[in-house]
């Protein structure tokens, strides 16, 4: 009985080693991601894109606000 325990202990072990070492593994790959705090460029696509949004929207608002400020036409005879 004493080997069959000895047994099961020692593939307990090693698959625990082979999870610790899947682990260390996943731990490495993250390690070699570095996070920077610099600006984006300009040109950035996210930049360009929030630029465009505004502008589009200022100029829906603006031409929004005169269509409905200016006095209405007399109908035609």
């Amino acid at each position: 009985m004493g080997g069959r325990e000895t047994a099961n202990q020692n593939e307990t072990a090693t698959e625990s080693e082979r999870q610790l070492e899947q682990r260390r593994q996943v731990v490495a790959k993250y390690d070699l991601v570095t996070v920077g705090q610099r600006t984006p460029p300009v040109t950035d696509s996210g930049n360009l894109l929030r630029l465009g949004s505004v502008l589009l929207g200022t100029v829906a608002i603006g031409v929004g606000g005169y269509l409905r400020s200016r006095p209405c036409l007399p109908a035609a005879r």
